[in-house]
Order: C-alpha cells, then sequence, then structure tokens
C-alpha cells in the first residue's frame, strides 16, 4: 500500500492518457490510512469503478456524481487494514449523487478471513451487500441495518463461498426469521444466497415472501427437513397445512419454489453453491 503523498501521483498518467476512454477502473486498498482518491472523478465515460472505503470520500463522491458512472464497488477484504477507523461518505452528499446521478448503483462488499460488517454508507442508493468470507455470519444486527438503510433500494443480498464456523440446530437461534424479515421489508430483492442452517419451510415461506425473486441459491446440505414455524395468526388452516406438506421433503420443496418462480429450481450442491455466479450490474427492473 502507498503513503498518502505517493497516492497523489498514482493515477497522474493514467488521467493524462485514459480520460474520456477509460471505462473500467479497480484501485483496491491504495493507501492504508482514510485517503481521498480525487483522480477517480475525473474520467468521463467511467462506467465501473472498484475501490475502497479509505480511499472514498464527500469530494470523490461530489465528483462521481457529476460522470456516467453505473457502478461502484466498495470491497473491503483481507488486506483492508481491520485497525483503521473508515469515515463513511456523509449522508448529505450521497442525498445530493442520489439526485445528480440516479442510474450509479453501490456495491458493498466484504473479501476475505475475517468476519465484519461492510462499511456502511448511509443514503447511498445500495442495490447489493455481499460477503465471502468463510466466517462472515448472518446476524440481526447486520440484516436490521440494512432493512433500515436500503430497504427500497436492495436488489441482490448473500454470503458466498461455504461457511467455516458451527450453525445452531434450533429454530429460534437460526436466521430463517432474519432472512424472512429481509424479504418482507426489501420488495426490489431479486437475488437471494444462502449458505447457512435453514428448514425446507423457510425456503418455501422465503420464495413466496420475496414477489421479485429472481435468482436463488440455497445449498442442499445447509437445509433440513422440517416444518418448524409456529402457526402465524396471519395464515390461514389451509395455508399452513400447504406449507407442513410441502416441506416435509426435498423434491416437495424444490416443486413448490419451481412453481412460485415459474421454472425449473433446484438446491444447490456444495460444489454448484461455489461455482455460482452473480450478476450485480445486471437490473431486470
Amino acid at each position: 500500500m502507498l503513503d498518502t503523498r505517493e497516492a497523489q501521483y498514482l493515477l497522474d498518467e493514467v488521467c493524462s492518457v485514459c480520460c474520456t476512454t477509460l471505462q473500467t477502473l479497480a484501485v483496491v486498498n491504495t493507501t492504508k490510512l482514510n485517503y481521498q482518491l480525487l483522480h477517480v472523478g475525473v474520467f468521463l465515460n467511467l462506467q465501473v469503478l472498484v475501490i475502497s472505503p479509505q480511499n472514498l470520500g464527500d469530494d470523490v463522491v461530489h465528483l462521481l456524481a457529476n460522470t456516467t458512472l453505473r457502478h461502484l464497488h466498495l470491497v473491503q477484504n483481507g488486506y483492508t487494514p481491520e485497525d483503521l477507523v473508515f469515515k463513511p461518505v456523509s449522508a448529505q452528499v450521497w442525498s445530493m449523487c442520489r439526485l445528480t446521478n440516479p442510474q450509479l448503483a453501490v456495491h458493498l462488499e466484504v473479501e476475505g478471513p475475517r468476519n465484519r460488517d461492510p462499511l456502511w454508507q448511509r443514503k447511498a442508493l445500495v442495490h447489493s451487500v455481499l460477503y465471502q468470507s468463510p466466517h462472515a455470519r448472518v446476524v440481526s444486527e447486520s440484516i436490521l441495518t440494512v432493512v433500515d438503510l436500503y430497504r427500497h433500494d436492495l436488489r441482490i443480498y448473500g454470503h458466498r463461498g461455504l461457511p467455516k464456523f458451527n450453525m445452531a440446530k434450533s429454530f429460534h437461534d437460526r436466521i430463517d426469521s432474519l432472512l424472512l424479515l429481509l424479504c418482507r421489508q426489501c420488495p426490489y430483492l431479486h437475488t437471494l444466497i444462502v449458505r447457512e442452517r435453514i428448514s425446507t419451510s423457510t425456503v418455501i415461506l422465503l420464495a413466496y415472501t420475496a414477489k421479485n425473486l429472481l435468482y436463488f441459491y440455497v445449498r442442499r446440505n445447509a437445509v433440513i427437513l422440517r416444518c418448524d414455524w409456529p402457526e402465524n395468526p396471519e395464515w390461514t388452516p389451509e395455508f399452513y397445512k400447504w406449507l407442513r406438506t410441502s416441506s416435509r421433503t426435498y423434491e416437495a420443496t424444490e416443486r413448490e419454489v419451481s412453481q412460485m418462480m415459474s421454472r425449473s429450481w433446484t438446491l444447490l450442491s456444495d460444489r454448484q453453491f461455489l461455482i455460482t455466479h452473480v450478476d450485480q450490474h445486471h437490473s431486470p427492473y
């Protein structure tokens, strides 16, 4: 990583040569400290920018708002300093960016061995929140934050890769209710990736609740055959009977989800889950 003095001149030559032609730029973990890379905001036809949060700031977002940028990936990985106090972009600047460049989609991504959340950006137009860490769990604090900040913007949510931690067996300690809350509160969610233990009844309820769900990736090895949801007063007796019956076998679960999604759908083996590709730039809306 560079010190701040070196970072000042990192993109000088790139700017002079590619100022009007560059369309994709990736500058991840350029510095160890918080330092805004102002150069990234001068590429007039930039479409995709991949950068780490310590190199973003109010001034950079001001510049990006006046470009044709469509996708801003904020990446934290194993090399991102763990002890650094990150400074999120101010909510006022993100609000301005929404008005000036409403097509700009922000993607929050966490990679690497550590269990951490992304740096939440209040008022940003966040379309996706993705984790790729073997130790990152779905926890209530993260889900509630996502729902609170991005419920009307979120399109993609999930944890990729295989987990390396023990997962709870009890319904009350699992993530079933958290995922259902996410699907209820985020109406534009079209991609959901689930790798932790849930029941077959939860798989059905997620597909039933997320009306715009198009891509639903679930690890078969993490799904247990069970209907352990208590009967909800909002459910009719017929609905609850259907839920219990449909969750008795994997085949019945897959059949019901396929019917709700209007296409063939199956639970994934670990091998299939690992090679799953998520197109964060695709928007069906």
